[in-house]
Parts: structure tokens; C-alpha cells; sequence
């Protein structure tokens, strides 16, 4: 085969056979810090499982992902991972009537088929809890409502106030993006507002790498001023100082069980190790977090 430089046909093998070898991830953003740790995952599972995946970013254009899924119609894929998507609830569900579907870390909210992420309602309702543990009675959010995790984050955070009888002071909860600069404005705002929180919570690390930045440049200490907590993990948050307070997520085995789960939708009979599609997440506590100074 070397010598004649000879390449296999994936057209002819897949006449061949019931599968192509292929699975289809549909996600929104190529910069985004916690993919690469979930692509890894999923595409140890392929390799193990001789599956190739096809990694294709729609920008959140409803258009390019529909042509996208055109690749599971014509049997090019076997089966599609969606990490975000523009579909409905009852689009979704009816596309997994036909094919094999699965979502990771984004569950479209309403929709039947499956999802492989953690429990952000509980996982924030975890980071909330912390916070009052260490004295804080105003704390603030920022959030994406754009996102699914997201929203459940911000109904968990909401939910633990109540729970603990601590009003919600709507104008502490600001709506942005997971980027850096969400994190600075953030701090802009609130420091420009009636009533600076003695604790934020972020929807992400990278906007907690920004709120802890903006902080600085304007004078305040951290916790001692505000407290800051993130979500994710990401390596942002080790890289700021303090370091910053957080909910693990494990990414590449969140991403492993996606995989998991959608051979075993294809009929690969790949074990799933007992996981199901909530995997554990886990409180990490760092330096951005300390006993309310108010």
C-alpha cells in the first residue's frame, strides 16, 4: 500500500457498511477556553472506537447549521453532538427521532434529547451557598442570558437567595457575554451604581478574569473590597491574582460520556462506566473569595 500510494476510499467503505466512522460536532465559538478539553474527550472516546469527528463552528447562524446537519440526512455522519444550537426544543427532538443526537454542556431548554453536562442549577445554587457562609448578604451576578447553562446558573443563584431569606437586588444582575470585557464593564457599572455588592458571581472564569481586573484599576482589593467567583475552571482562573474561586467542571470527561453516549445511540454498545448524563462538578475555593468586610 505504501509503495503504491495507495489511500483508502471512506465513499466505498461506507457503501460497504451499515456506518460511516464519522460523527458531526456542531459548536458556536472556535475561542472558547474549555472546548479543547471537551474535544479531547470526545475524540479519545473516537479513536478508541475507531470514529472520526468532524468539528464544524456555526457562529450561531441558524442557516450554516441547518446546511451543516444535511451531513446526518445523507448518511456522510453517523450521528451529530451538538455544544449549543440554533434549533428549537422541538426541532431538536424531532431530528432525534430520526438520528442519533446528542447535546454537551448546553441543553436546549424544553427539549427531550439527551444532554451530557453538569448541574449548573445546583452548582451555582453550591457557589451561592459559599458566599453567604462567608458573611455576604449583597452579592451580585453576572450572567449571559443568551446561553442555557447560563440561565440555569442565574435560577440557581436566585433560588439559594430566597432560600437563605436574602432579597435579590435586581440591580446588582447584569446580562453579558463570557468574554473578558463583560467582566470589566461589569465592575464599571456596578462601581458607578447606587450600591457596590461585597460579592460577585460570574458566569465564567474568563468574566471573572476581567471583573478582578477592572477591580484593581480602580482601586479596589480583592476579597476585601468585593469578593469575585467564576465558573469553569478554565485556566484563566489560576492565572489571576488572587486566583480565583470557582465550580469545576470536567471537561474532558463531560466530553468522554458524550461520545459515549452517542455510539451507544449509533449501536457501538460502548460502556458507559456507570455514568449517566449529570456529571459531578466540584467547588473549588482560591483567593477571590473571603469573609464580607460589611
Amino acid at each position: 500500500m505504501s509503495s503504491l500510494n495507495y489511500a483508502p476510499s471512506w465513499i466505498a467503505r461506507d457503501l460497504r457498511q451499515d456506518r460511516t466512522g464519522r460523527v458531526l460536532i456542531l459548536f458556536p465559538r472556535v475561542h472558547s477556553p474549555v472546548l479543547a478539553e471537551v474535544f479531547s474527550g470526545i475524540d479519545e472516546v473516537a479513536r478508541e472506537n475507531r470514529y472520526f469527528p468532524l468539528i464544524c463552528p456555526t457562529a450561531k447562524d441558524g442557516v450554516r447549521e441547518r446546511e451543516l446537519l444535511g451531513l446526518v440526512s445523507s448518511r456522510i455522519v453517523d450521528g451529530v453532538i451538538f455544544i449549543g444550537t440554533t434549533l428549537s426544543a422541538s426541532e431538536l427532538d424531532q431530528l432525534a427521532e430520526n438520528q442519533s443526537v446528542i447535546q454537551c454542556l448546553e441543553r436546549a431548554e424544553g427539549a427531550r434529547t439527551p444532554c451530557v453536562s453538569i448541574d449548573d442549577f445546583e452548582a451555582a445554587q453550591e457557589l451561592t451557598a459559599h458566599l453567604v457562609s462567608l458573611g455576604h448578604r449583597s452579592i451580585g451576578m453576572v450572567t449571559n442570558r443568551s446561553e442555557p447553562s447560563s440561565r440555569l446558573r442565574e435560577e440557581g443563584f436566585r433560588a439559594y437567595l430566597n432560600s437563605a431569606s436574602i432579597a435579590v437586588d435586581e440591580s446588582l444582575i447584569l446580562d453579558g457575554t463570557y468574554d473578558f470585557s463583560t467582566g470589566r464593564e461589569s465592575i464599571r457599572r456596578l462601581v458607578a451604581g447606587p450600591r457596590r455588592p461585597t460579592a460577585l458571581v460570574c458566569a465564567s472564569d474568563v468574566v471573572a478574569a476581567g471583573a478582578i481586573t477592572e477591580a484593581r484599576n480602580v482601586g479596589l482589593e480583592i476579597p476585601g473590597d468585593i469578593a469575585i467567583a467564576g465558573f469553569d475552571d478554565s485556566p484563566e482562573a489560576q492565572m489571576t491574582l488572587p486566583q480565583i474561586t470557582t465550580i469545576r467542571q470536567p471537561f474532558v470527561e463531560i466530553g468522554r460520556q458524550t461520545m459515549k453516549s452517542l455510539l451507544n445511540q449509533i449501536g457501538e454498545n460502548v460502556s458507559s462506566d456507570g455514568q449517566g448524563e449529570t456529571v459531578a462538578h466540584e467547588l473549588i475555593v482560591r483567593g477571590s473569595t473571603a469573609s464580607s468586610s460589611s
